[in-house]
C-alpha cells in the first residue's frame, strides 16, 4: 500500500489542500481590502473635484441638439438578475444620449427592495455617480444570493459546528474578530444568541471612525466595539456566566440576521467555584438521607406507642373465651 493510500497520507493530502485554500481566500481577501481602499480613495478624489467644480451654465439650445425621447423603464425587482438589467439600462442610456452625470439620478427611481436599500447606504456625493451605485447594487445583491443559499442550506447545528469556540475565565477580558466584509457604507452589527433564543443585537455602527452604537440591554461600559479596512471586533471586559453564548457579525436582510462569521464565547467556571459546588451539593444529599431517616424512625416510634396504648381486640377476645369455656366445665360437673 502506498503512503498515500493509507490513512495518514490522506489527512497529509486533505491538510495540504486546506492550506492551499486557506492561502488562495487570503490572497483573494487582500486583493478585495486593495480594492476598497483604492475605490475609497476614488470617491475621495471625485468629492473634491464635484465639490470644486463651478455652478453648471444653463444649456443653449443652440450648442445642445435634441436629444432623443427617453424609453421607459421597468422597476428592478427581486426576480430580475440585477447584472442584466444594469446592462439593459446602460444600452437604454447610451441610445437615448443621456450624459452619463444623469445615468444615476434616472436609476434611482428604478431601484426597489435590497437594491434601494443599497443606494440610500452610500454617502450622497457617492450615491449620485453610476459607477458607485452600480458597484454599491451589484455587491449588496451578490452578496445577498450567496448568503440566502447559505442560510437555505444549513441548519442551526451546522452553524453552530462551523463556528470557532473561544474558552475564557470570568473576570477576563476578551476580543471576538469578524473580517470586515463590507465594501460599502452598510450597516455592520454584532449580534448574540443564547441556547434558542432570538438573535439579540449588541451593537452596530456604519464606518469604521465613527464610535458605534449599542442596543438595548448592552452598555457601552462593558462592550466596545471597533473596525478598520480589515476586521471588526467586539471587546467584552469582565466576563461572567451570563456573557455565554453565540456571536456572530453580519447585517439584516428585510429584517433578519445574516451570519458573516460566527464565535461561541464559553466563560468557564474556576476550580473554586466548581470545589465548592461539589461540597454543597455533597451535603444537601447528605441532609436529604439524613432527614429521610429520621422521619423512618419517627414514623415506627410512633406505631410502637399506638399498639402498647391500644392492645389487640384479639388478644381481649381470647380471654373471655378461657374464661366461658372455665364455667362452662364447672357447670357441667
Amino acid at each position: 500500500m502506498s503512503e498515500g493510500e493509507t490513512p495518514l497520507g490522506q489527512a497529509l493530502q486533505r491538510l495540504a489542500h486546506m492550506q492551499e485554500t486557506a492561502t488562495a481566500l487570503q490572497r483573494q481577501q487582500s486583493e478585495a481590502l486593495l480594492g476598497i481602499t483604492s475605490s475609497q480613495r476614488e470617491d475621495r478624489a471625485l468629492l473634491r473635484e464635484l465639490l470644486q467644480r463651478p455652478a453648471a451654465r444653463e444649456s443653449d439650445p443652440a450648442t445642445n441638439p435634441a436629444r432623443p425621447p427617453s424609453i421607459a423603464l421597468q422597476k428592478l425587482t427581486a426576480e430580475d438578475d440585477p447584472e442584466a438589467y444594469l446592462d439593459i439600462f446602460e444600452g437604454t442610456a447610451a441610445a437615448c444620449g443621456w450624459p452619463e452625470e444623469e445615468w444615476a439620478a434616472r436609476l434611482l427611481p428604478l431601484l426597489s427592495g435590497s437594491a434601494q436599500l443599497a443606494a440610500h447606504s452610500l454617502p450622497a456625493a457617492s450615491r449620485h455617480v453610476y459607477r458607485h451605485l452600480r458597484k454599491a447594487i451589484l455587491d449588496r445583491l451578490g452578496t445577498q444570493t450567496i448568503a440566502v443559499l447559505l442560510l437555505c442550506s444549513l441548519s442551526w447545528i451546522c452553524v453552530s459546528s462551523e463556528s470557532q469556540t473561544v474558552d475564557v475565565s470570568p473576570g477576563e477580558e476578551v476580543s471576538l474578530l469578524c473580517s470586515n466584509f463590507s465594501s460599502a457604507v452598510t450597516q455592520i452589527m454584532w449580534f448574540r444568541v443564547v441556547k434558542t433564543s432570538e438573535p439579540r443585537c449588541v451593537s452596530h455602527m456604519f464606518e469604521p471612525l465613527e464610535p458605534a452604537s449599542f442596543c438595548e440591554g448592552f452598555k457601552k461600559e462593558k462592550f466596545e466595539m471597533t473596525s478598520n479596512l480589515s476586521t471588526i471586533s467586539l471587546k467584552i471586559k469582565q466576563v461572567n456566566l451570563s456573557d455565554s453564548g453565540l456571536y456572530f457579525c453580519g447585517y439584516k436582510i428585510n429584517s433578519q440576521p445574516l451570519i458573516i462569521e460566527a464565535t461561541y464565547l464559553d466563560v468557564q467556571e474556576d476550580g473554586s467555584t466548581k470545589l465548592l459546588s461539589y461540597i454543597l451539593c455533597s451535603l444537601i444529599m447528605f441532609l436529604i438521607v439524613i432527614v429521610i431517616c429520621m422521619a423512618v424512625k419517627i414514623n415506627k416510634l410512633q406505631k410502637a406507642n399506638v399498639e402498647e396504648q391500644n392492645p389487640q381486640p384479639t388478644e381481649v377476645q381470647g380471654s373471655d373465651d378461657l374464661i366461658n369455656a372455665a364455667v362452662t366445665f364447672r357447670l357441667a360437673e
